[in-house]
């Protein structure tokens, strides 16, 4: 077994331990427009689990503009491949992405480190 699989396999396994089960949702044909009937396209909301672990930023790392009060550091496993236009529901609560950033070992993406915010 190569040294990245078992990196992936230990975060996996690390939030499995301590995370929660959480949502990715994403909008699917946002915007779309039939070219030839000249109408929107429905819009599918797909949602789909994801284990993630939420905390919170220090009150030092929160300065009113790139990092604001209430703002959360959410670290999730790689299930879902998440984007910036993609929205979080962890629990009941609904969180926009703020940025997006891979953890990867050896090129193999292991999970994602999510800036998200209320």
């Amino acid at each position: 077994m190569s040294i990245s699989a078992v990196a992936a396999e230990g975060w996996t396994r690390l939030l499995s331990s301590g995370g929660t089960l959480g949502h990715a949702k994403r909008v699917n044909g946002y915007g779309a427009v039939d070219f030839v009937t000249g109408t929107r396209a429905a819009d599918t909301l797909v949602e789909t689990d994801l284990i993630s672990i939420v905390t919170d930023f220090a009150t030092a790392e929160v300065d009113g503009t790139l990092i604001q009060q209430g703002d959360r550091m959410v670290t999730s496993d790689s299930t879902v491949d998440i984007a910036d236009s993609d929205m979080l529901k962890i629990g009941e609560t609904l969180y926009n992405i703020v940025s997006v950033r891979k953890v990867d070992f050896a090129g193999l993406v292991v999970g994602y480190k999510i800036h998200a915010r209320l």
